[in-house]
């Protein structure tokens, strides 16, 4: 039960040890498996504190604050040492919710009637409002300008710029309509193609501050990367996967939703480019930023494991759209290691993805009492994990919430 330090010979004592020990590895003390507890320790200290590790047979050191457990069942738990992902310039988060249905006229839903309508879409995201405004974060909002003018042709036009025009909103177009062939070929007619989707949403009286979902354009031939540097739009793209490289067709490759970059120490790190051709590196003189995190809705990150996202679609695993507790768990996983991943020197930013709040009844079974929800619903669960995450990390100075247009220039 003795744990020795060779060059110099010295010893401390640990109650129950049973191996193995991990030295510091960017955490802020030693670490052994002691029975069933996991403990934190120091050389010339001795213990510091133990923690309940029930069943745990080894450890080992994943990245910088993060251990993993491997349990006599087989089970591996991620433990973090969140007192050493606190040092440094804090990490740029911003959350990112949607209101895209209907996407765009060949997905186009009636004003009333039946289980889809614009009527329903815009109800929701009025009733889900309150949820995003009781959040200690802005949320990014993504709105399609087909939804936005469908909800104008159906009378809810006031309903709706009530949702986009929020203070604690900041709305970014989602570009998912498709420009004609000859249109997405020539740069000035393509440049104006945007802007006139921009216009749709903006004569809501909410500002466009970052734009998404024109990659698939490539395909068509359109320099996307041009068309927003001509059209002068924003400067800001978020919220994207794999089919961000101009190789990557998005409909027909399997590989399309993943997550991309793919290198930990690039999952948080913003980079400038010029160009829908070359996107996968950094170009100084680069005049749009693209802003990495995990596309993937946050319903889906626990029960998709080992699949591709597309896969996961096609098989219907996943939440469907509903939250768990092992979603959170994974997005808080995720959530440490760009922290862990970060550039302690500042410039790092991330998003993730909340359902759509014109399809999802985030607070459906849930009470609202001065700001705070309870129930049985997503947004309780949700807003109990905001909160943890404020207290933990943004009140300590190493994340900050952010507004798209806030975020860091690469």
């Amino acid at each position: 039960e003795t744990v020795k330090r060779l060059n110099d010979g010295l010893e401390t004592s640990i109650t129950g040890l049973i191996g193995p020990v991990l030295s510091r590895s960017g955490t802020t003390a030693m670490w052994a498996l002691a029975k069933d507890e996991l403990v934190s320790f120091d050389m010339e200290l001795g213990e510091l504190d133990r923690y309940p590790a029930p069943g745990a047979v080894s450890m080992v050191t994943i990245s910088k604050g993060e251990i993993a457990l491997l349990s006599a069942d087989g089970r591996v738990t991620a433990i973090f040492d969140d007192a050493s992902l606190i040092p440094g310039e804090p990490l740029a988060v911003v959350p990112l919710a949607f209101a895209e249905q209907p996407r765009s006229m060949s997905e186009d839903e009636p004003c009333s009637g039946g289980d889809n309508n614009v009527q329903l879409r815009v109800e929701l995201a009025a009733q889900n409002l309150p949820f995003l405004q009781d959040l200690p974060s802005p949320v990014g909002l993504g709105v399609t300008p087909h939804l936005a003018r469908r909800a104008r042709q159906c009378g809810h036009e006031a309903r709706f710029s009530n949702v986009l025009t929020a203070q604690e909103l900041e709305v970014g177009v989602l570009i998912h309509q498709q420009a004609e062939t000859e249109c997405a070929t020539d740069p000035e007619c393509y440049a104006n193609f945007l802007v006139e989707n921009a216009q749709v949403i903006e004569s809501y009286g909410a500002g466009v501050h970052w734009v998404s979902g024109m990659a698939s354009h490539y395909e068509l031939g359109a320099d996307w990367v041009e068309g927003m540097i001509r059209s002068q739009l924003t400067d800001r793209f978020l919220f994207f996967g794999l089919s961000v490289l101009a190789e990557v067709a998005h409909e027909t490759d399997s590989r399309s939703k993943e997550v991309f970059p793919m290198e930990g120490t690039d999952k948080a790190k913003p980079w400038k480019v010029s160009s829908a051709e070359v996107v996968e590196y950094s170009f100084e003189e680069g005049l749009i930023a693209l802003y990495p995190g995990d596309a993937r809705a946050a319903f889906n990150l626990a029960g998709c494991p080992n699949l591709l996202v597309r896969e996961c679609l096609l098989l219907n695993e996943g939440g469907g759209g509903e939250f768990f507790e092992e979603d959170i768990e994974v997005l808080s996983l995720l959530l440490r290691r760009r922290l862990a991943e970060r550039d302690p020197d500042g410039g790092a930013a991330w998003t993730f993805h909340l359902p759509d709040i014109g399809v999802w009844g985030y607070t459906s079974g849930c009470s609202r009492q001065d700001g705070v929800w309870e129930g049985d619903c997503d947004a309780r669960l949700l807003q109990e994990w905001f909160f943890e995450i404020h207290q933990t990390f943004a009140l300590n100075g190493a994340l900050k919430w952010s507004r798209p247009s806030e975020l860091p220039w690469p």
